[in-house]
C-alpha cells in the first residue's frame, strides 16, 4: 500500500468528516454510526468468539457509548498499536423532570455537560437527541432506542436594551438562563415529543438520556474553502480520522504486524469517569480478552504491553490570529500546518521524547508535516484520555491531534488539509510496526 497516495483530496476527506458529524449528534449516535461503517467494511462483533486469526476484523460496543475495534495482526505476541480517542463533546444535558412552563412558554431545565463556551449556544436552532428506555409492548422487556426530535429549540438572548453591559462580558447563570424554549404552554410536553420520535406509547417510556446539539451542517470557510467549521469537531474529528485509518488498513492486502486498535471512550469531557470512560478498566479488559482468545496467557499479555504503543488523539489549540499573545512563544500550531504533538511537563499529556520521535517518524514516512504545542508557561491547559489509559495499561505513547480554533465553542474551526494528513499518518501507524 502506497501510504503517500492516500487521502490526497482533502476536501473529499472533510466531506466525509462532515457527514460523520451530521450523523453523530450524541455519543450514542456516534458509536452507532461507527458501528455502521465498521460492519459495512466487514467487521463483526467480538461476541463469543473463541478463535481469532490474523486479518480478522472485530469490534465491541460497551454501554452504547464506547467502542473498541481491532484488526488482528500477524504477530504471535499480543502487541498493540492503539489509537485512543473520545466521542463525547461539551453540551447541555436535559435534567430529570425537566419540563417547565414560564410566561406562557414551555422550556426544559438543563445542566452543563463538560466545559462548553455557553455564549455560543444562544440565538440559534438547537436540536435535541439521545436515547430512550421503554418496555416492549409484546415481550415486556426493557429496550432502548436512539431518538432525534424534529422540534428545534432556542435559547433567546436578552435584548441589549435590557442588558447594556453584555458586550463587556456577562456571566451566564445556568439555572436561570440555560432553559431552551420550544412551545407555548398549550403545546406538547417532552414526553409526547419523545414518544413520537421513538414511535412508542408514552405510557411505555421509562427514562431517557438527552443532549442538545447544533443541527446546522458543517461549512467550508476561507478563500478556496481552506477551513471547515462544524459542531463537535472536538473530538469527532479524531474519531473520524481513527476510523478512516482503521478501515483503510483493514482493506489493504497486507495484515498489520501489531494488532491495530481503535478505542473511542465516553465521558472525557467530564473527567473520563464511569463505566464507559477511559478511567475504567474497559479497554484493558477488552484487550486481555482478545489476547486470551489468541492463546496468550496473562504473562504474555503483560509482556506485550511493554512493546505496545498508544497514540492518544484529541484536538490541539491553534494560535489565534487576534489573540496571539496567549500562545506559547515558540510552539504555535496553525491551521493547515499538520498534526500537532502536544507536550506538558505536568504530564497532562503522555508525550515524552521517545513518543514524539516516533510520531515524527510516522509523519515522515507518510509525507505529512508535523507541529508542536505547549501551553504558555503561565497558563494551565486541559488534558486527554492519554494519561488515564497509559496509567491503566501502562503504555508508552504520545498525545497528538489536529489544530482548531475556538475549542469547546458550539462551532469550531479546523484546517481542511490537517484532517486528511492526520488520516494518512494514522494509516501509516496502523500498518507498520514502530522502530
Amino acid at each position: 500500500m502506497d501510504i503517500r497516495s492516500l487521502f490526497t483530496n482533502a476536501r473529499e476527506t472533510c466531506l466525509s468528516l462532515a457527514d460523520f458529524i451530521r450523523r453523530s449528534i450524541t455519543p450514542w449516535h456516534a458509536v452507532a454510526e461507527m458501528e455502521r461503517r465498521l460492519v459495512a467494511a466487514g467487521f463483526v462483533p467480538l461476541g463469543n468468539h473463541t478463535r481469532l486469526e490474523p486479518g480478522d476484523l472485530v469490534y465491541d460496543i460497551a454501554f452504547g457509548s464506547a467502542l473498541t475495534a481491532v484488526i488482528v495482526g500477524d504477530a504471535p505476541e499480543p502487541v498493540w498499536s492503539l489509537v485512543g480517542t473520545h466521542c463525547d463533546s461539551p453540551a447541555l444535558a436535559v435534567k430529570p423532570a425537566a419540563d417547565q412552563v414560564a410566561e406562557g412558554y414551555r422550556r426544559l431545565a438543563t445542566e452543563v455537560y463538560g466545559g462548553p463556551i455557553l455564549s455560543t449556544w444562544f440565538d440559534r436552532p438547537l436540536g435535541l437527541a439521545g436515547r430512550v428506555w421503554f418496555t416492549d409492548a409484546e415481550t415486556g422487556r426493557l429496550c432502548s432506542r436512539l431518538v432525534e426530535l424534529e422540534t428545534r429549540f432556542v435559547l433567546p438572548n436578552l435584548a441589549i436594551h435590557m442588558n447594556r453591559e453584555v458586550n463587556k462580558g456577562v456571566a451566564i447563570d445556568p439555572k436561570s438562563e440555560l432553559l431552551p424554549v420550544y412551545a407555548t404552554a398549550e403545546g406538547r410536553d417532552l414526553l409526547s415529543l419523545l414518544a413520537e420520535a421513538a414511535d412508542v406509547d408514552p405510557a411505555a417510556l421509562l427514562d431517557w438520556e438527552l443532549r442538545f446539539f447544533d443541527p446546522e451542517p458543517a461549512s467550508f470557510l476561507g478563500d478556496g474553502g481552506i477551513w471547515i467549521q462544524a459542531p463537535r469537531l472536538d473530538n469527532l474529528a479524531s474519531c473520524h480520522a481513527g476510523l478512516e485509518a482503521l478501515l483503510t488498513a483493514a482493506a489493504a492486502e497486507e495484515v498489520p504486524g501489531n494488532h491495530a486498535v481503535l478505542f473511542c471512550a465516553d465521558a472525557e469531557e467530564v473527567g473520563s469517569h464511569g463505566k464507559s470512560g477511559a478511567a475504567s478498566l474497559l479497554l484493558r479488559d477488552r484487550l486481555e480478552r482478545i489476547a486470551l482468545i489468541l492463546g496468550a496467557g496473562r504473562a504474555e499479555f503483560l509482556a506485550g504491553l511493554d512493546q505496545s504503543f498508544l497514540l492518544s488523539a484529541d484536538l490541539a489549540h491553534a494560535v489565534h490570529p487576534n489573540r496571539a499573545e496567549l500562545a506559547d512563544a515558540t510552539n504555535r500550531p496553525r491551521l493547515n500546518g499538520g498534526p500537532v504533538i502536544k507536550s506538558a511537563a505536568n504530564l497532562s499529556y503522555i508525550t515524552d521524547a521517545p513518543g514524539a520521535a516516533r510520531f515524527h517518524l510516522i509523519c515522515q514516512a507518510a509525507g505529512v508535516p508535523c507541529q508542536s504545542f505547549s501551553n504558555r508557561s503561565d497558563l494551565g491547559g486541559g488534558s486527554t484520555i492519554g494519561p488515564l489509559l497509559s496509567g491503566q495499561l501502562p503504555l508508552a505513547g504520545v498525545d497528538v491531534g489536529t489544530p482548531v480554533w475556538a475549542m469547546h465553542s458550539l462551532r469550531e474551526t479546523a484546517g481542511v488539509e490537517d484532517q486528511a494528513w492526520f488520516c494518512r499518518a494514522l494509516v501509516q501507524y496502523f500498518s507498520h510496526r514502530l522502530p
